[in-house]
């Protein structure tokens, strides 16, 4: 499955923004769905809001359980 942006999501104020990415593996921390928002970003791991999934920086991990980028899919 590619990581690119090609689902998008309309907003209530009649906007269009690319779909959120979920975490969706199992691990010890039971980190099932993270959800990662481009229009929240994840400023507290140095992510600004507004950052596209494709320009994450590849050593990004979910806050939440430590796994990388490989294990995300796109909602």
């Amino acid at each position: 499955m590619s990581l690119g942006y090609s689902l998008l999501t309309e907003t209530a104020r009649g906007g269009i923004t690319p779909a959120p990415v979920l975490c969706r593996h199992y691990s010890p921390n039971n980190c099932f769905f993270y959800e990662y928002d481009p229009a929240v970003g994840d400023p507290d791991n140095g992510v600004a809001p507004g950052t596209p999934w494709d320009q994450v920086p590849d050593s990004w991990v979910c806050p939440i359980c430590g796994m990388g980028k490989d294990v995300f899919e796109k909602a």
